[in-house]
């Protein structure tokens, strides 16, 4: 059986009525699986997969759930511009930055790791990042007394991978302004 074929089995089964959490999160580990192939990241896009796993995010009240389209969404994503551009475009920055408020640390890690995957060397989507506040969502999180050590190095990673990008300059006058504002900061 092709992965193409696997890959649209796995969509048929998760719009199945009456499927359990369980079996939801053992079909996305198979895709996950799948996608970790280029050719099939892109496929899936075609198949027009991306929306049903955003969809499973935003509407599962299952963290393990929730968890497993994360992880399936970060494999997707993983240095595959052509993935990442899917995503961005799609909004799944701003969706995934609305995560951030969450308190259960796991879910909040498991989406750092997303962001990270999803813009990380593709200057389209650290764009969408910063202008959608996401160094907002970041200055939160690392000045948040209740964060989990993981919480706070991813966090802490995902900035310093836009410190290293082209957007690097970008991050500084946009941190500048996140961190002064409301305070007395010297004049530049």
């Amino acid at each position: 059986m092709s992965d193409a074929t696997r890959m649209k089995e796995c969509l048929s089964k998760l719009a199945k009525e009456g499927i359990t959490d369980e079996e939801i999160v053992a079909v996305l580990s198979v895709l996950e699986e799948l996608l970790e192939s280029l050719d099939n990241a892109v496929d899936f896009d075609t198949m027009k997969g991306y929306p049903v796993i955003l969809n499973l995010l935003s509407t599962s009240t299952s963290t393990d759930v929730k968890t497993a389209c994360l992880s399936l969404l970060t494999t997707a994503a993983q240095n595959q511009s052509k993935v990442q551009k899917v995503l961005v475009e799609s909004e799944v920055v701003q969706k995934l930055l609305s995560v951030l408020s969450t308190t259960d640390m796991k879910l909040k890690a498991k989406t750092l790791g997303c962001l990270f995957s999803m813009i990380s060397n593709y200057e389209p989507g650290e764009k969408v990042f910063l202008f959608k506040n996401g160094l907002n969502a970041l200055k939160t999180i690392l000045f948040s007394d209740a964060e989990s050590a993981a919480v706070y190095r991813k966090a802490l990673v995902l900035l310093l991978q836009l410190s290293r990008s082209e957007t690097a300059y970008m991050v500084g006058l946009l941190w500048s302004e996140v961190t002064c504002r409301g305070s007395s900061c010297p004049a530049s």
